[in-house]
């Protein structure tokens, strides 16, 4: 039977065709009515351009009930990984199109659990989802290529990525292949500085968990002593200089200048009759600040450990319970993504000082 040329090319959209032609430069050939089944379905959950959320009920529901109506959504973009003739489809943009048109899910159970491990669990194999249309991108189509593809489009079929996700994105095209900071923002339409300053923290926290610094050393440290530091070229110096900078609850100035008085020579040894010396010279301070326990300033009231507790804990009470409204007050933030980690590591530390007490 011969499929009218109206319903055979219902999903085609010439300014997709468009940026496929004149702003990827791609080889591709559209394909109507291609069965569900064909998918890896797990395989394009990976293919996610928005990172912190990846996939949103709201949006499948939608293009269900267009599907439901009779309306044919635009064709999704899918390459075949691997060199197999019979490889399955992935999309490169589409996962919304993609999920409404299968039917062995429930949407409520989606939007309440991990998505990932759900829809892992699934087996599309049902007869009564909706064919879908297809751009199917050549096999030589290089990744990097997919891969901007999978972010520009993103934007025009499903929801559109936050600045924060961008950068999410941009990292993870540097962590992928991506020459350059600069290439790999412009990759994923994110602000370079911001991409800069998260690709940073991300290369001094891994650098810290190499030499063996404690996670709860470092992270008690504000960022901008944490930058200061990750100068010191040994590896030795760093691990050395973090300890000390912690013991002695060090302001910025005085780490600064720990770093400047280091920052002369690449020798391990060198660092370490530096770092000797130090740590004499700031005894009492250490003695003063029990080994890191107290902090500059407020040293001088004589304030307990149970004391800075106290306040932490009455201050967090203090912050509104409309979390969502206290967010957006961070959305001109510098770095939000930054904000939130700090606001995770200062968690984990609540939780194990919880559970040490608990223990008591």
């Amino acid at each position: 039977m011969t499929v009218p040329v109206k319903v055979r090319d219902a999903g085609r959209r010439k300014e997709i065709e468009d940026k496929l032609d004149n702003l990827f430069h791609v080889i591709y050939v559209y394909v109507h009515g291609v069965s569900t089944t064909q998918f890896n379905v797990p395989g394009c959950l990976d293919n996610q351009a928005r990172i912190l959320k990846p996939i949103d009920p709201d949006t499948v529901m939608d293009y269900r009930r267009r599907n439901e109506r009779g309306d044919r959504a635009p064709a999704l973009i899918t390459h075949t990984p691997g060199r197999a003739k019979t490889a399955p489809h992935e999309t490169a943009d589409g996962n919304h199109r993609l999920l409404a048109a299968l039917s062995r899910y429930d949407l409520a159970v989606l939007a309440k659990q991990d998505k990932y491990s759900y829809l892992r669990q699934i087996k599309f194999d049902t007869e009564d989802s909706f064919p879908v249309d297809i751009y199917e991108l050549d096999r030589t189509t290089k990744s990097e290529i997919i891969t901007k593809i999978m972010y520009y489009f993103n934007a025009q079929h499903g929801l559109a990525t936050t600045q924060a996700e961008r950068v999410e994105q941009a990292i993870y095209l540097l962590q992928n292949g991506a020459s350059s900071v600069a290439k790999a923002a412009e990759a994923a339409n994110a602000d370079p500085g911001k991409v800069q300053s998260r690709y940073n923290k991300i290369k001094f926290d891994e650098r810290a968990n190499q030499v063996g610094i404690h996670p709860d050393e470092w992270a008690a440290l504000p960022v901008s002593t944490r930058q200061v530091l990750r100068r010191i070229k040994t590896d030795e110096g760093f691990k050395g200089a973090t300890h000390l900078v912690a013991v002695a609850a060090m302001s910025q100035k005085q780490a600064a200048d720990l770093v400047s008085d280091m920052g002369g020579t690449a020798s391990a040894t060198k660092h370490a009759e530096i770092l000797r010396a130090k740590t004499e010279e700031f005894q009492e301070q250490i003695q003063k600040s029990g080994g890191g326990l107290y902090r500059e300033g407020v040293d001088k009231k004589g304030m307990s450990v149970r004391s800075r507790v106290g306040i932490a804990l009455a201050n967090v009470a203090k912050i509104p319970d409309d979390f969502a409204s206290v967010a957006r007050l961070y959305k001109a933030a510098d770095d939000p993504q930054q904000v939130a980690d700090d606001l995770d590591n200062q968690a984990e530390r609540l939780h194990k000082l919880a559970s040490a007490i608990r223990d008591l």
